[in-house]
């Protein structure tokens, strides 16, 4: 992982090594960026290895996580977020092949790149790396189709497995929250992300706007540049 600050890629594999079967899986987890504040640290048990590194970007560490692959011989190397996906697929290329690259998709790539000086460019390498993963696992039958459609990836490289959730960790923090339960007759949207286009909270306010016959209240928890944007959409709909 880049961190352990925040992010929903970050809490998926706070999940996921929480829940791996210790009978099964010896765990080591690289943190990639100088740590500034890392929040997850705390959820996670104590049995796991942590390797921290200090870069202050993820790319500046290629060659530290080459080194440290070559030297723990790993059965599977798992990573997540799009730009740390690339940089292993490569990565893959220098170590042994009885060592799998299972990476985690994180977005939609050709949507990421559409901006791009070059997306064309972009659309080629890293189809061309994404092909040397062995799997690549996606959040929706979307971003499957994407990496398909867009990156010529064979579909059997790809697994759709929907984010885990603690349902543990959810039931005792709101049984200790006075506050957690609805109104009789109100219901409740809670939303947590970051307020980028990709999140598609503009899709959301405009279809709860065409919900006439309910109660509801709507609560977004999350920052991004779409702030004023989405208070200003919510305003013109209606939507509380």
């Amino acid at each position: 992982m880049p961190d352990l600050y925040s992010g929903g890629a970050q809490r998926v594999v706070m999940n996921l090594v929480k829940g791996f079967d210790r009978k099964l899986f010896d765990i080591t987890l690289a943190i990639l960026i100088k740590p500034n504040n890392n929040h997850f640290s705390k959820l996670l048990s104590t049995d796991i290895r942590i390797v921290q590194f200090n870069y202050s970007k993820t790319s500046h560490s290629a060659l530290a996580l080459l080194s440290l692959i070559k030297k723990e011989k790993p059965n599977v190397v798992f990573s997540t977020l799009t730009h740390l996906n690339f940089i292993l697929g490569i990565i893959k290329f220098f170590v042994s092949s009885k060592i799998s690259f299972v990476a985690r998709e994180s977005s939609i790539i050709s949507w990421s790149i559409k901006d791009e000086k070059f997306p064309q460019l972009f659309r080629f390498f890293y189809g061309w790396v994404y092909k040397n993963l062995d799997l690549v696992i996606c959040q929706s039958k979307a971003m499957a189709d994407d990496l398909e459609q867009n990156f010529k990836l064979d579909r059997s490289s790809l697994r759709i497995i929907y984010n885990p959730v603690d349902l543990e960790s959810i039931s005792n923090n709101l049984s200790n929250n006075k506050d957690s339960k609805p109104d009789k007759d109100q219901i409740k949207f809670l939303c947590v992300g970051r307020l980028y286009p990709v999140k598609g909270y503009d899709r959301l306010l405009k279809m709860l706007a065409m919900v006439t016959n309910l109660d509801f209240k709507l609560k977004i928890i999350g920052d991004g540049p779409l702030r004023e944007e989405l208070q200003e959409l919510s305003a013109q709909l209606e939507v509380n």
